[in-house]
């Protein structure tokens, strides 16, 4: 019997169960674009924008820990869990270094020349142009209500899902962090959102501390929202494009793993049968 599921979180998702979880988080976003779009008629713009996003993964979260029955208790160990000071600074250097290669190849998909993309592109930049002028708003959901809500979904209930079912860690961080892509519904967030998705998966297998988690993505988007702010231009790069930086950067993420990995061994033990 897993200890590990004895203890904290006893529910398991498959492949199949994590795509139709997808499914619901979608549909529950629809439900919070109805919500915005009341307090949008109503000429309550700011609020409808905060209420969409926090109705619809709200709603999804909800459905997805009463599907599997999960009581509130499973959630406040997930937060609490992994609260070593080491394994923060060391997941924070993870993060940092593999910003240059994610900026990088997110740089690599075209804006222009592919009629498709160009529009897609344009009404992507348009989009948060709007969402960066109404900045209190756009605070609160991006730099609180998505890093809290996103990884709670996205790390704390179908990444530890499917490491319950026994699923290979390589794929269930793997597939976790292609989903958190896509679920940002444009090709350019696609990869940037997958590469950091993938990485925090891996700082949740390691530390399985979704708090962790849920800070490194308040520092990325909070770094992202100022930039974006501050330049008034959300095409602008933040790293130049410099592949010693690039190259330099990755070296120092894969020795930044590795210690990751030789200072959390017990981290297996929480996804394997005891004897």
């Amino acid at each position: 019997m897993n200890k590990f599921l004895n203890q904290k979180y006893n529910y398991s998702l498959s492949f199949w169960e994590v795509i139709a979880c997808f499914i619901l988080v979608l549909i529950a976003q629809v439900a919070g674009g109805i919500v915005g779009f009341i307090f949008n008629y109503l000429g309550l713009e700011d609020l409808g924008f905060v209420l969409s996003f926090l109705t619809g993964f709200s709603l999804a979260l909800v459905l997805l820990f009463y599907l599997k029955k999960l009581p509130f208790q499973v959630y406040k160990d997930m937060l609490l869990t992994g609260l070593k000071w080491k394994w923060w600074l060391l997941a924070i250097g993870i993060y940092a270094s593999i910003l240059p290669f994610s900026e990088y190849t997110t740089s690599l998909i075209p804006t222009e020349g592919i009629p498709f993309l160009e529009e897609i592109y344009q009404g992507f930049i348009e989009t948060f142009k709007i969402i960066l002028s109404k900045p209190i708003s756009a605070f609160i959901t991006i730099c609180i209500l998505a890093p809290i809500l996103e990884e709670s979904i996205f790390r704390g209930f179908i990444l530890q899902g499917l490491l319950n079912s026994k699923t290979h860690p390589i794929w269930a961080i793997f597939f976790s962090g292609i989903l958190f892509g896509f679920a940002h519904l444009n090709p350019w967030q696609f990869i940037g959102a997958g590469i950091l998705g993938i990485c925090f998966g891996f700082i949740y297998w390691r530390t399985g501390s979704l708090l962790l988690c849920i800070f490194l993505h308040f520092i990325n988007n909070f770094i992202s929202f100022v930039f974006s702010l501050k330049s008034q231009n959300v095409e602008e790069p933040f790293f130049e494009e410099n592949f010693l930086l690039i190259g330099s950067s990755l070296l120092l993420f894969f020795i930044l793993i590795y210690t990751m990995i030789k200072i959390t061994p017990h981290a297996h033990l929480r996804y394997s049968e005891s004897k």
